[in-house]
């Protein structure tokens, strides 16, 4: 390596040349200067971009974010803890929501953003809706923990969202704290459920009955559904509550549940316009007016109401009240239009609250037959990139449903083979296109969908439904029609269907005879009329080698009330009973008649080995 230059070689270059190198080379505070402008570019360069991911691998939509905003919702998570301090409750509120912006990804300060702002006693009306934004990505991204759960359903009590404490707390209810038993009494009777309200009322401790809010409540359920005496008492009651300005609008809103459970549409119309004219009232507020015009003969009335509100929504949920509540009021393409304005006034966002319209647009429309509005409602939501792949295979799937119903076969097999690859943004999802796939005639395709869903469905009844449905319609796999059948058995003990499928299934395998007629035996008891219970007992008397009994039963049934399928079951149970008792020519008839595109492959191959033995191999089909 060449030494550095010496003064002497530095004179001995023109002057400025001279000037220049030792300016570079002998100056520290240049190179001092010269140091920082690199730390400030490198410092940009890598605090500036998005490339830090701050959700768990596999999580969509997937968040990622700069160094800046980590060190920015740093920054304001220490505000936000000196402001509370201080006493400054409203505005360290606000701080840990700021910081939620920096940093999608960090649960603890998602969680204290919430319980900052549902601890503030009037939160103001901004604050609530920004809050509003946080609960469904909180449970997305924490699952749904008791203690998110409960501090979410506090939010959308104080935003007025019921419905959703009800979906929230409901699948909890015989595990809750005393704070969310009251907010769970609450949603039962703004759902008008005035029966499940009283029957959790009676378990309510007396600590809890104490709560001034509740006994508002209370005075509403007894007016609307408590003994005639005390209802006239319990309006008195909300008619005092009104004098009160801090109760002024829950009590308004309370006396709509008593109008609505008396049908009466003018009362009810006197107290929506309190509400309407204190800015209080809600869409759901609407809709009970609607329903009871409706109920009332006043249909026309309701619609020229429902269609005012179309394009208003601005939220997920109220979008599909409102949709639901115009397609049950017989206007179709105005509740299609709002969730269309819905969908595109969110433009890219992925949440899983714009993602549920976009599910109701497709359900609406499929249930309307429309194939080429789905099409199109394809096109525009792969328009939207951001939510396209957020929806994964589900987008691939509706663009498939749609290109098969208008018998675009090649289109609709490349969407198909799309939506079995892809993934889905919730298991509940992925079973609906599953369920659709297996609907639609691709058996394997939708195997490819369900499999994967076994352990976190494995405790939902409806997923083992559609595998046994499935496994029934592929024919291939006896193995799994039968641990469908035990599951869905297991988790609706009780339930004749699962008790005649599991039975139908053992049958299918050859399994267990003196479990299978003990099953067979005491459904038929219960279904003694039913000739399919009949065959099935029948099935199981053979499986024990009972001839005698089996073709007595037999006999009682006539095969003629069966579909091809059933005559084809039919005709395979008597094939066995009259080989085993000798009788070669009618067996011979019954094995002719059976359909084997109905079977079983383990089926099949029984039926081949019996007829061989039997001397009957001409009744087998050529391969």
């Amino acid at each position: 390596m060449d030494p550095l230059p010496s003064k002497r070689d530095l004179k001995a270059l023109p002057h400025d040349q001279g000037e220049l190198i030792r300016l570079l080379i002998l100056d520290p505070w240049f190179r001092i200067v010269s140091v920082l402008i690199l730390v400030v570019v490198v410092g940009i360069a890598i605090s500036l971009p998005k490339i830090w991911r701050v959700t768990p691998p596999g999580f969509q939509p997937q968040v990622r974010v700069s160094l800046l905003n980590l060190a920015q919702a740093w920054q304001l998570r220490r505000s936000a803890r000196h402001l509370a301090a201080n006493g400054s409750d409203e505005e360290a509120a606000a701080a840990w929501r700021a910081a939620v912006i920096k940093n999608l990804g960090h649960l603890p300060t998602i969680r204290q953003a919430l319980r900052a702002t549902v601890s503030l006693p009037n939160p103001p009306a901004a604050a609530l809706e920004q809050a509003a934004k946080l609960p469904a990505w909180l449970v997305a991204l924490g699952g749904t923990n008791a203690q998110d759960i409960g501090l979410v359903a506090q939010l959308c009590d104080r935003t007025g969202r019921s419905d959703e404490v009800y979906d929230l707390l409901h699948p909890l209810r015989d595990e809750l704290s005393r704070e969310d038993e009251v907010l769970y009494l609450k949603a039962l009777l703004d759902r008008g459920d005035g029966p499940a309200y009283r029957e959790r009322w009676e378990r309510l401790s007396a600590e809890s009955a104490q709560n001034l809010t509740l006994a508002l409540y209370h005075a509403a359920y007894l007016a609307g559904w408590g003994p005639l005496p005390a209802r006239d008492d319990a309006r008195r009651r909300l008619e005092q509550a009104l004098e009160d300005p801090a109760q002024r609008i829950l009590a308004t809103r309370l006396q709509l549940l008593d109008f609505e459970q008396a049908q009466d549409p003018d009362n009810y119309a006197k107290s929506l316009e309190r509400l309407v004219e204190s800015r209080a009232d809600r869409l759901r507020d609407h809709l009970g007016y609607w329903k009871l015009l409706a109920q009332a003969g006043r249909s026309d009335q309701a619609r020229t109401l429902a269609v005012r509100e179309v394009g208003k929504p601005r939220s997920a949920k109220d979008a599909i009240l409102l949709a639901d509540a115009l397609n049950a009021l017989g206007l179709p393409d105005q509740a299609h239009l709002t969730l269309r304005q819905f969908t595109m006034q969110q433009g890219g966002n992925p949440s899983a609250a714009t993602q549920s319209v976009w599910l109701k647009r497709a359900a609406l429309l499929s249930a309307a037959a429309d194939w080429r509005g789905l099409l199109e409602m394809a096109e525009e939501l792969r328009a939207v990139p951001q939510t396209a792949r957020a929806l994964g295979g589900w987008t691939d799937f509706i663009e498939g449903r749609a290109h098969h119903m208008l018998k675009h076969i090649d289109q609709a097999g490349a969407s198909m083979q799309a939506a079995a690859r892809g993934f889905f943004p919730s298991p509940r999802i992925a079973l609906e296109v599953g369920l659709g796939l297996k609907e639609l005639g691709y058996y394997d395709k939708a195997w490819q969908v369900l499999a994967p869903l076994e352990q976190p469905l494995k405790d939902v009844p409806f997923y083992w439904q559609v595998v046994f449905e499935l496994a029934e319609a592929m024919r291939q796999d006896p193995v799994l029609l039968l641990r469908a059948a035990t599951e869905a058995r297991r988790l609706l003990p009780g339930d004749d269907r699962w008790d005649f499928n599991y039975a139908a299934a053992l049958l299918i395998n050859r399994l267990d005879p003196a479990r299978v007629v003990g099953v067979t035996r005491d459904f038929l008891a219960r279904m003694p009329a039913s000739p399919h219970a009949r065959v099935n007992h029948c099935y199981a008397l053979a499986l024990n080698q009972r001839w005698n009994e089996a073709s007595e039963l037999l006999s009682t049934v006539d095969p003629a009330r069966f579909d091809e399928f059933g005559r084809s079951v039919f005709r395979l149970c008597a094939f066995e009973i009259h080989l085993a008792q000798g009788q070669t020519n009618l067996a011979r008839l019954d094995a002719a008649e059976v359909r084997r595109e109905h079977l079983f492959p383990n089926q099949t191959r029984w039926l081949d080995a019996a007829l061989r033995d039997a001397g009957l191999a001409d009744l087998i089909p050529a391969r």
